[in-house]
Formats: C-alpha cells, structure tokens, sequence
C-alpha cells in the first residue's frame, strides 16, 4: 500500500509534467512568431541543457567521460537531434 506521502508526490509530479508539456506547444508557437523555427529550437534546447547541468551540479552527479560520454554525445544527436529535425 503506497503512503499518503508517495501519493501526493506522485500527482505532484504528473501535475508538473501536464503543466509544462502544455506549457511547450504554446512557448514553441510563439517563438514561430518572432523567431525562425530553427533559432527558437536552439534557444529552448540551449535552456533546457542549462537547467539539465544545473540540476546534475546541485546533485553532485559525474558528468560522462570516454566511452560513456560518446554514447551520450551520439543518443542525444540521433535520438532527440535528428528525431526533431526529421519531426
């Protein structure tokens, strides 16, 4: 049986992803407006690393290196690069 505690977290945690994949289409349509589409994807991918490595540097997690790093370098370039191009 789950916790209140785990329960509440839980639908925490779902609001917070409904909220800001919502937020995403409405961000995207109105950086279209001003920006080139290109740009407007730089920008929210370059702020959304920033936040990724903020978040890693607050929990003191290792950064990749050698092999690891590589494979990270080559699933992020065909996995979300190019499934975003070719989207």
């Amino acid at each position: 049986m789950e916790s209140p505690r785990a329960r509440r977290f839980a639908l925490l945690a779902f609001s917070v992803v409904v909220l800001v994949g919502g937020m995403n289409f409405v961000a995207v349509r109105f950086s279209n407006r001003e920006l080139a589409p290109f740009w407007g994807a730089a920008l929210r991918f370059a702020a959304a690393a920033l936040l990724l490595l903020l978040l890693v540097r607050a929990q003191r997690l290792p950064l990749p290196r050698g092999r690891g790093l590589l494979g990270t370098l080559l699933y992020g370039a065909l996995g979300f690069g190019a499934a975003y191009a070719f989207g």
